[in-house]
């Protein structure tokens, strides 16, 4: 709705050519998927037509290749967090996982390297059984609307109280491998590819779709990396996650479950200071885990200048 005023605003009073990207809400269910390729291709036209440039399919297809090696890292990332001895985590997890997935996409062949480092340096801190705190209590997953401006918050909870974050909400995306070959069947594929990862990118893939991609994904993801806390981030001009704040402590509940609910407005110090947001989070393991830091003198970081 948002973008249907700026688009007109763009077209009306400034004269400029606007195509507005229309996304299916319910990226889960497979009759989408036409439509959603078809607009790929409007998409397409649209820029061909009023650019002069044309569609370069082995660009498409040489990017579509470093995709799937991405994608495929990044299983092997969940795979090794879901071990007693996890790698990857904060800004090795996240920022990079999101920049790579939504900035690059496969376009810059410099990424494969750096996949492929990542990867290394984590096996080798696997094989080497390495830990980055002295204990781990408890294994999280992080879901929500995180603020990725704040993600020297995850190492705080591991070195603070011994919570390891294992994945997060927004970096829990594709792992699906798409046609990367230069076929005419390939040709019409790669539309619904484009449009699968579309509709599947960064924060959207979980709050929209509806509960079951923001419910179930979760306690499937609580599962499989043997998690007992999820670290609820609470955005609080969010309103599709606070309106099935019941829904998910019920679930939780019924699942054994732990949710730590922790407000924030994006880190806007005016609203939640850093400080405040840890201390939601210390206030929850002390009341409701019964438990004390790992390391005391990190519990109360003075950050008066960390705006």
């Amino acid at each position: 709705m948002g973008n249907g005023i700026i688009a007109k605003r763009l077209e009306r009073e400034y004269g400029i050519p606007t195509f507005q990207l229309a996304t299916p809400l319910r990226h889960k269910e497979p009759d989408v998927l036409d439509y959603a390729a078809d607009q790929i291709k409007q998409a397409i036209a649209f820029v061909e037509q009023h650019t002069g440039e044309k569609w370069d399919w082995d660009r498409y297809f040489a990017a579509a290749k470093r995709v799937n090696y991405a994608t495929k890292c990044r299983i092997a990332q969940l795979e090794i967090n879901s071990t007693p001895y996890p790698q990857f985590f904060g800004a090795a997890f996240s920022l990079y996982n999101d920049t790579n997935y939504m900035g690059n996409s496969g376009r810059d062949p410099n990424f494969v390297g750096i996949d492929r480092k990542l990867l290394e340096l984590a096996e080798q801190g696997y094989k080497a059984k390495r830990m980055y705190a002295r204990e781990y209590r408890h294994r999280a997953i992080v879901w929500g609307v995180q603020p990725q401006y704040v993600i020297d918050m995850l190492y705080w909870m591991v070195q603070c109280w011994g919570v390891m974050p294992l994945a997060d909400m927004l970096s829990i995306i594709n792992t699906d491998m798409i046609a990367d070959e230069d076929t005419p069947a390939n040709r019409e594929q790669a539309y619904k590819d484009m449009a699968m990862l579309n509709m599947e990118m960064i924060m959207r893939n979980h709050t929209h779709g509806g509960y079951k991609v923001l419910l179930n994904e979760l306690w499937e993801l609580c599962e499989k990396m043997n998690a007992d806390i999820v670290m609820m981030w609470e955005h609080m001009s969010c309103k599709a996650l606070t309106g099935m704040h019941g829904m998910f402590e019920e679930q939780a509940r019924e699942r054994g479950i732990h949710i730590m609910w922790v407000s924030h407005d994006l880190c806007d110090p005016r609203v939640f200071t850093r400080s405040a947001i840890r201390d939601q989070v210390s206030n929850y393991m002390r009341t409701v885990m019964r438990e004390e830091p790992l390391d005391p003198s990190l519990e109360h970081i003075p950050d008066d200048e960390a705006y």
